[in-house]
């Protein structure tokens, strides 16, 4: 595989990552998922909630399939509404990091890091996207 130097935005910027190079980093076994999230950047408490899919997700993150994708960097306000191993309906309200952003026409969207979820909300996502695949 031919070595490949990071992109710098900026002088003194910290580099960004590629798809490519992210995916080797990863840690965390993906599921995939068809979840709708609703989302909108922390930096704007007034902005509307966008919309999109969650088309897979692991313990570490998830990626938002969505033709607004926001900046790597951005801090991000997610709800998800799930279903419960219980059948019960549930939101689930988390907080992530925009890693990575994919601009492919009909592949579009954003690769986010947790930085604020409970342990029962992960297992919940987790646990509806190991249902989607049974």
């Amino acid at each position: 595989m031919r070595s490949r130097r990071p992109v710098v935005a900026e002088q003194g910027a910290e580099p960004v990552m590629s798809h490519e190079e992210w995916e080797e980093k990863r840690r965390h076994k993906r599921r995939p998922s068809d979840l709708k999230v609703r989302f909108r950047s922390l930096r704007d408490p007034a902005a509307r909630y966008a919309e999109g899919v969650i088309t897979n997700v692991s313990g570490g993150g998830l990626f938002v399939g969505t033709s607004r994708p926001l900046t790597v960097g951005d801090d991000v306000h997610l709800i998800i509404d799930v279903v419960t191993p219980l059948g019960e309906n549930e939101q689930i309200d988390i907080d992530a990091r925009v890693i990575w952003v994919k601009h492919k026409t009909n592949d579009e969207g954003m690769g986010l890091q947790f930085t604020r979820i409970e342990r029962h909300s992960k297992y919940a996502i987790l646990a509806c996207a190991h249902r989607g695949q049974e």
